[in-house]
């Protein structure tokens, strides 16, 4: 598991993250990563081969999510 970025690394990162962001963010494989983007309820948006996540939208899902992730801040 990979360490986890600081809020103020997150604040810092642009408004549209990509998956390697996601990683980062959550402290994730790369596979668990694209695991998360591509479920049915994660706020991505899939273009041709790449994903793009917006960045409040995805704290609001992570938010919404952390007593099912069994993580807590």
């Amino acid at each position: 598991m990979m360490k986890r970025l600081t809020a103020e690394e997150i604040a810092a990162l642009p408004q549209t993250l990509k998956v390697a962001d996601v990683q980062a963010i959550m402290g994730m494989s790369k596979d668990a990563a694209y695991q998360l983007v591509k479920a049915k309820d994660f706020p991505a948006l899939r273009m041709e081969r790449k994903y793009y996540i917006d960045k409040d939208a995805f704290m609001a899902w992570r938010q919404k999510n952390m007593c099912f992730m069994g993580a807590g801040e």
